[in-house]
């Protein structure tokens, strides 16, 4: 038992180091020049984007370059003002420094938006936003 666990944790090891991703840079997380500019923000974390495609869907182009002081990071999405996550839809889990790249479903086009950020460990809103 020892023999075969003496090979098979630095194997384990090694492979768990190839596949680590690599921190990305504040300078990639640049904003993907597509479709219509509707309306941009800058939130604690970092800018959010919101471009209208040429499939006539909309995209929020989040960039997460400042650390979220959150264990978890939940976004929800609703037509009016929340106060809770479950007034909106759940939109998407940002977790760590990235971009994170959005599609609405088509039925957002020309609604107001209204974001909610939750944090699911300490279940309190984080922060709220508006177009």
């Amino acid at each position: 038992m020892w023999s075969v666990l003496a090979v098979l944790l630095p194997i384990g090891f090694v492979a768990a180091l190839l596949v680590q991703k690599a921190p990305k840079e504040v300078g990639t997380l640049s904003f993907k020049e597509e479709g219509k500019l509707l309306g941009q923000m800058y939130l604690q974390w970092g800018p959010v984007q919101r471009r209208m495609l040429a499939d006539s869907t909309q995209e929020l182009q989040f960039r997460i370059v400042e650390a979220v002081k959150a264990a978890g990071l939940v976004v929800y999405i609703a037509e009016s003002e929340m106060n809770e996550p479950a007034d909106g839809q759940l939109l998407a889990r940002l977790d760590t420094r990235d971009a994170y790249d959005i599609r609405l479903d088509k039925s957002w086009a020309g609604k107001e938006i209204y974001l909610l950020f939750y944090d699911p460990v300490k279940q309190e809103v984080i922060g709220k936003s508006y177009w």
